[in-house]
């Protein structure tokens, strides 16, 4: 397999990013729009997702949308939303058979590109509104979707922490929005929000397969031409503050296993610096059966029924999540701090560090899988001072010490713990 990435200017706050690849029988064309998040923006912006992949003008009705997939021998629609920091990226793609397994000499890959084009620049809105029907059958599926969060218990609380954690900050905004947020958009909201977005969001043209990218950007710039462009930047601004006190929340509901999430903040962002330290940190601290938190406060300790780590590069986070008995909360907490304090003090060893590289690097191979996962890497380092490759990463954990473990787990200071305890009639 050859792998070939190159980013290039297309144009004002207009990006190509092409991965070529010969491990694929077909290419995968994206569209992707870096918007700002707020909780409207939040509810508007998934909508809108959805409805650009259920019909277009052409296309007027999903049956029709999947009649001309089907065509193109099975080729695949989607759209979604990607949290990305304090952004979120709406992302439209196809995913087509390559030009030389058509049977019948078809143009595969521009008969596609011209279809993810007409979803994007020619759904199926009226000049003001959306179809009621579409409107309010995809308010439906993202309201369900905003429910299946409340109901995941351990979904929910890693939610209201971030939430809590980053009130002043739109990272603590949900993908979506909320409940109320969604009812209350309409469609007029929907149509002007994407006219707004044609108009001023920075776009991301994604190619990833064995084609020559130029071809698929010249025909996608295209349809720029009768938009009065005016894009507004968006950059992610990393600022840190050691935090001074600890702010605690807890919420009652109606459960039997309790939940406790503590956030943590580091100095370390990939937006400004190299964080791998800081990554393989997290991955050691609770982020695989060796790690401290599975075998000393879940195994040894027998204070969890799950403890682990995650870490969000761009804004120098990490979470610790737990499902603990209401009379273990105060322990748990002790354990999983003290562990954070080993970690700082040095206490693992080489076989530790070797089996966290060789967790890393594993889960980094199994990115190059699928065209969806090598978009979906590079997209999430859209703001990191360096877009590195699967290659590069690999490169980079092998290079990794001990001391610079230790040294970035030194910055790491606790600043919000949120527990979610059930109530007397659920015990």
């Amino acid at each position: 397999m050859t792998n070939n990435t190159n980013r290039q200017t297309l144009g004002e706050q207009m990006t190509g990013l092409a991965v070529q690849t010969d491990k694929f029988k077909t290419t995968r064309i994206s569209l992707s729009f870096v918007l700002p998040l707020t909780v409207t923006d939040a509810s508007t912006a998934s909508l809108l997702a959805k409805l650009l992949s259920r019909s277009t003008k052409q296309y007027a009705s999903p049956t029709l949308l999947q009649r001309k997939l089907l065509s193109l021998y099975g080729a695949r629609l989607s759209s979604g939303m990607i949290k990305l920091a304090d952004h979120q990226l709406l992302n439209v793609s196809i995913t087509v058979a390559d030009d030389q397994y058509a049977l019948n000499g078809e143009k595969l890959i521009q008969e596609a590109t011209a279809l993810l084009c007409e979803s994007v620049f020619h759904p199926n809105f009226s000049q003001s509104t959306v179809p009621t029907q579409d409107l309010e059958i995809c308010r439906r599926l993202l309201i369900e979707s905003i429910e299946s969060t409340i109901n995941d218990k351990r979904k929910y609380a890693l939610s209201q922490m971030y939430g809590f954690m980053c009130q002043d900050e739109p990272f603590g905004i949900e993908i979506g929005g909320n409940l109320s947020s969604a009812k209350a958009v309409s469609g007029e909201q929907v149509v002007a929000y994407w006219q707004a977005m044609l108009c001023t969001a920075p776009i991301v043209i994604t190619v990833v397969g064995a084609n020559d990218p130029a071809p698929i950007y010249e025909q996608i710039i295209t349809e720029f031409d009768g938009i009065n462009r005016a894009p507004k930047a968006c950059r992610q601004v990393f600022s840190y503050a050691k935090p001074t006190e600890v702010r605690t929340k807890v919420e009652t509901m109606k459960l039997t296993q309790g939940k406790l999430v503590m956030g943590f903040r580091s100095p370390i962002s990939s937006v400004e610096q190299d964080n791998m330290a800081l990554r393989m940190m997290c991955d050691i601290y609770g982020g695989a059966p060796y790690s401290k938190l599975f075998t000393v406060v879940r195994e040894k300790m027998s204070l969890c029924y799950y403890c682990g780590s995650r870490i969000q590069s761009q804004k120098g986070f990490i979470c610790v999540d737990s499902g603990v008995d209401e009379q273990n909360i105060e322990a748990a907490k002790r354990g999983i701090l003290d562990q954070l304090v080993a970690i700082q003090q040095g206490d693992f060893d080489d076989a530790v560090i070797s089996a966290a590289k060789m967790s890393m690097i594993d889960g980094v191979i199994s990115v190059t899988d699928s065209q969806s996962s090598i978009e979906a890497w590079y997209l999430a380092r859209l703001f990191d001072r360096t877009m590195q490759s699967p290659e590069e990463f690999i490169e980079q954990v092998n290079r990794i010490q001990k001391k610079q473990i230790v040294e970035a787990a030194r910055g790491v200071v606790l600043d919000t713990v949120y527990v979610l305890k059930g109530t007397e009639e659920a015990q």
